[in-house]
């Protein structure tokens, strides 16, 4: 399965910074804050003791300090005032779907991924959609066709049938809400006009 290991490692090459950025609890949120908008990071692990403590978005923050740039509290706020605690988390070897449902069910925009207690990596829906994209061939060459093998049919069977002969890149198959499933197919080499 496509675990979140091989995610991590690319989202990590996307940026300047070799680790992942999480910082301590004591640290002021003031200057979180801008450290988030300098590197346009828009969630951040919170540590203490080195383990994972909590969670702040830049909304969070913004909503606690307020608009004031010399107020107490902004100077005194730190970010084990403030942060989520009990965060949702996932291990790099969790597959993509485990973390997909996850933010899904608790409408949450991202995880810390944890590996022996330690934060190792951020998943994001950005990630999920990247992830998405990938699977589905979108930024390759070639045709897409969706198909509908019928209910009670074998879904293998039917599009191996329909695509005898074609070069598939990449399968996608849901539920029809007639019954049945949608395959959405994505071949290389020049789009067709129809499949059976």
């Amino acid at each position: 399965p496509l675990s979140l290991r091989l995610m991590l490692d690319e989202a990590k090459a996307r940026i300047e910074a070799p680790n992942t950025i999480a910082l301590h609890m004591s640290t002021p949120a003031a200057d979180a804050l801008e450290l988030m908008l300098v590197k346009k990071i828009r969630r951040i692990p919170v540590l203490a003791d080195g383990k994972l403590a909590g969670i702040l978005t830049q909304g969070d923050i913004r909503a606690v300090l307020g608009p004031m740039e010399n107020s107490v509290r902004r100077v005194q706020t730190r970010l084990g005032d403030i942060m989520t605690r009990g965060v949702q988390t996932v291990s790099p070897e969790d597959p993509l779907e485990r973390a997909a449902r996850i933010m899904l069910e608790k409408d949450i925009a991202g995880l810390p991924a944890v590996e022996d207690g330690q934060v190792v990596g951020m998943i994001t829906e950005s990630d999920i959609f990247s992830a998405f994209t990938r699977i589905m061939g979108v930024l390759e060459s070639g045709g897409r066709v969706v198909m509908t093998i019928p209910e009670g049919s074998d879904l293998l069977d039917g599009i191996r049938t329909r695509t005898s002969g074609l070069s598939v890149r990449s399968l996608a198959a849901y539920p029809s809400p007639a019954g049945g499933w949608e395959v959405v197919v994505r071949m290389r080499g020049r789009t067709l006009a129809r499949i059976p």
